[in-house]
């Protein structure tokens, strides 16, 4: 839950996300309150904090084929 505090908030410019990439939704429960982070895999100016969130919810489910993010 700490790693999903830490991303930051983030906006780009719709004219620079490159189509036809998913998009992931993280929604965590935190004291009460809900975060909910939308991301786009083809928005460029995405956290490097969001992309370490990601590859560690897909390892701790399981997957261990994936590899930890890095830019």
């Amino acid at each position: 839950m700490d790693d999903a505090i830490r991303v930051p908030s983030w906006t780009c410019e719709p004219g620079r996300i490159e189509t036809d990439y998913p998009e992931s939704i993280v929604t965590v429960s935190i004291g009460g309150g809900v975060r909910r982070i939308v991301h786009d895999h083809g928005d460029p100016s995405a956290p490097d904090a969001m992309l370490q969130l990601e590859a560690n919810i897909d390892v701790a489910g399981g997957h261990p084929q994936l590899v930890p993010y890095v830019r």
